[in-house]
């Protein structure tokens, strides 16, 4: 009874019903403020309030990262896609040799429509990079660079899909085309739509990189 009655009485008043003035401080231990000073440095909001000049120094550089994130996804992504379609039409090319090896010549149109892929990332690279410009020559504002890395992106992963798309077809394509010569033209077809994937992701690439020009 006696430690209930030490507890609460009007004399010990704990630190989580101290009220805001200079009678409580006084009464407050100096363990207790340490300790709430501590916890005020450790959970503070997230993130912290930058400066003006800050805020204007991130997009500044924000801005050069994302417009050269879009020239290197516009060129790796095309590559990727262009090798990966080159290297399963070679893989039926070496079955369609040991099947007719005068068919050959006509087997190669899959392998060529796959090593195009790659000039459309290289045509869209070229007009972003060039659309950048450099600090000494006048302002690069955020918005331009996220354009920037759209156009490289619609590029680059329409690129990777019709890449992959094109050595499907032409792996099993030209397998067929080995022992039925009637479906070259239906091979063919079938290439050229997907062809059009990366055409259709490179258009969209140049007017996102010449719209900001």
């Amino acid at each position: 009874f006696s430690c209930f009655s030490l507890l609460f009485s009007s004399n010990s008043i704990p630190p989580w019903r101290a009220l805001p003035t200079a009678a409580a401080e006084r009464r407050q231990p100096k363990f207790y403020s340490e300790l709430s000073k501590t916890a005020e440095a450790h959970f503070r909001p997230w993130p912290p309030s930058l400066s003006r000049v800050e805020n204007n120094m991130v997009q500044y550089v924000a801005a050069y990262f994302f417009g050269f994130a879009g020239v290197a996804s516009s060129m790796i992504l095309s590559c990727v896609g262009a090798a990966l379609g080159t290297a399963k039409i070679a893989i039926g090319l070496q079955h369609l040799a040991h099947i007719d090896a005068d068919k050959v010549a006509r087997g190669l149109i899959p392998a060529i429509m796959s090593g195009i892929i790659g000039i459309y990332g290289l045509i869209v690279g070229v007009v972003v990079l060039g659309s950048i410009i450099p600090p000494s020559e006048g302002e690069y504002p955020a918005w331009r660079g996220y354009v920037h890395l759209a156009a490289g992106l619609s590029t680059g992963l329409s690129g990777l899909a019709a890449g992959v798309s094109l050595g499907v077809i032409g792996e099993y394509g030209v397998r067929a085309y080995g022992q039925q010569s009637r479906l070259f033209a239906p091979m063919v077809l079938c290439l050229i739509f997907s062809e059009a994937l990366a055409i259709y992701g490179t258009i969209i690439g140049l007017v996102c990189a010449t719209k900001v020009s």
